[in-house]
């Protein structure tokens, strides 16, 4: 799952993941809220969550708090990844201090990211 409000970034990660066959599916979400609603519903759950910090309505950094609510089934499904334009050392900290968070990439997503999820 791709969590993004870019259009342009979404094409960018969903051409890597497809393009790198690290994913069958690739799941996009343009918001964090929705995002959240399609997790809280437990059907088909992503192995891997590309999430982008700064969005509109709830950030990154937001969902993450709701995230950690959600029932444990779905915290151990999936991995989240922070993938953000943002390099600010606070970011990062902050992402990586997140117990849900797996990694903190820079954008754009590139197939050789993607391979050092584990």
């Amino acid at each position: 799952m791709i969590i993004d409000d870019s259009a342009m970034d979404l094409l960018n990660s969903r051409i890597s993941i497809s393009e790198s066959n690290f994913a069958e599916t690739v799941l996009v979400q343009n918001t964090a809220a929705g995002a959240l609603n399609y997790l809280e519903m437990g059907d088909d759950l992503p192995e891997v969550i590309f999430l982008d910090i700064n969005m509109p309505g709830l950030s990154g950094f937001d969902f993450l708090r709701e995230f950690s609510k959600l029932d444990i089934a779905v915290r151990t499904q999936c991995k989240v990844v922070m993938l953000s334009s943002s390099s600010s050392k606070e970011d990062i900290q902050t992402a990586e201090a997140d117990m849900h968070v797996n990694r903190y990439i820079v954008k754009p997503l590139h197939a050789s990211n993607l391979f050092t999820i584990n």
